[in-house]
């Protein structure tokens, strides 16, 4: 009787064990799944703001060109900003994620730092 509980107890303990490293990692993959959301939402928002600030430039090119001041093109600047940095990968689960994705959003917040950084040295 006393071996048969012992077994038994071992048994849930083994088990506890298991179902507690499995709901560890469900919530580690959940976390990364709305990590991964939100800089979908990000990125997103980071390209259409990329767009708008090739359109502006691609505006004052046109206008240099034609030998005009882009007045309008160089105030528009000062409120563009892409809304993308590396800090915005913290927290986000991205140890679950591919390898390929994860250095291609490290890339992509290196390369969005340079724009921003670029846009505001020509301010001066």
């Amino acid at each position: 009787m006393l071996i048969g509980c012992l077994f038994t107890a071992g048994l849930g303990a083994a088990l506890g064990f298991a179902g507690g490293g499995i709901s560890e990692r469900n919530k580690g993959a959940e976390a990364a799944i709305a990590g991964a959301a939100e800089l979908t939402t990000k990125v997103d928002e980071s390209t259409k703001k990329a767009n708008e600030l090739a359109d502006v430039l691609k505006s004052a090119k046109e206008k240099l060109g034609k030998n005009t001041f882009p007045d309008d093109e160089v105030s528009k600047l000062g409120g563009i900003n892409l809304p993308f940095t590396a800090a915005d990968l913290s927290g986000k689960g991205i140890g679950r994620f591919n390898p390929a994705v994860v250095s291609a959003l490290i890339d992509f917040s290196t390369l969005v730092d340079k724009v921003n950084d670029q846009k505001e040295s020509s301010k001066t």
